[in-house]
């Protein structure tokens, strides 16, 4: 004697109403979650601007270490200017730390340090990186920048560096008047950061300067900047904290 045994199922389908209301409740959801992401995001890209500085900071004491206790000069020198102690490389402070921070590069310009991925490039400031469609249209946007900028009016052994030939040349680590309260690099839109008129150069955004600010950005992270100090420590600060600090202080 055989025993048939079945198994009964009954399957029902989502009615039209009821995936209306999923897809609501998942909507809902995500506009929720998104603004909070967007928060994560930056912050993590702000953590990582603040790593990229102190990355600069052991990259300029490494170059102090192999020449001589002197830092690199902000700029280059133009053909014919008269200079004491130019950057070797004949190029920007960017180009002289690169070395120490990404490496070799293919050829000595501001195009090729741009290149390198921002994954092993703590010269490139991943929330500027964010303001351009791509890391080739940063690196072609023509200007001597990738994020971060020099102070060219620090205080060296009394003197103001963007005076009298002074910012192409050289000069000693130790020579830096008060270095705790001196800012040597900080978020930028150009290879510089001149505040020598007591005032930021803001300006409307543009293709090539898209944080709307001439020389440094003050504003790029949610209203405030981040700074690396000549003693090398990083700060966090508004345009108010920051703009003090930047200018030549006797």
């Amino acid at each position: 004697m055989r025993c048939r045994i079945s198994f009964s199922t009954s399957h029902r389908a989502f009615t039209l109403l009821e995936l209306l209301a999923a897809v609501a409740i998942i909507g809902a959801l995500a506009a929720i979650l998104l603004p909070s992401l967007g928060v994560v995001r930056n912050a993590a890209d702000g953590g990582r601007c603040v790593s990229n500085l102190r990355n600069i900071a052991l990259a300029f004491k490494s170059y102090a270490q192999d020449n001589d206790g002197y830092l690199p000069a902000p700029r280059y020198a133009n053909p014919g200017t008269p200079t004491s102690n130019p950057n070797p490389l004949g190029s920007t402070w960017q180009l002289e730390l690169a070395p120490y921070t990404t490496g070799p590069l293919k050829a000595n310009n501001i195009y090729r340090l741009k290149e390198v991925p921002i994954g092993r490039n703590a010269q490139i400031c991943p929330t500027y990186l964010k303001m351009f469609p791509s890391q080739t249209a940063m690196r072609d946007s023509g200007l001597n920048a990738a994020g971060y900028g020099m102070n060219i009016n620090l205080n060296v052994s009394g003197q103001d560096i963007n005076f009298g030939g002074r910012i192409y040349n050289r000069f000693k680590e130790i020579s830096i008047m008060r270095p705790a309260t001196s800012i040597i690099v900080g978020d930028s839109a150009d290879y510089h950061i001149d505040c020598r008129t007591g005032t930021w150069q803001y300006a409307a955004p543009t293709s090539t300067k898209p944080d709307g600010c001439n020389s440094g950005a003050p504003l790029r992270h949610k209203g405030k900047a981040n700074y690396l100090f000549a003693d090398g420590h990083v700060e966090t600060l508004t345009p108010d904290q920051a703009l003090p600090l930047l200018q030549f202080n006797p």
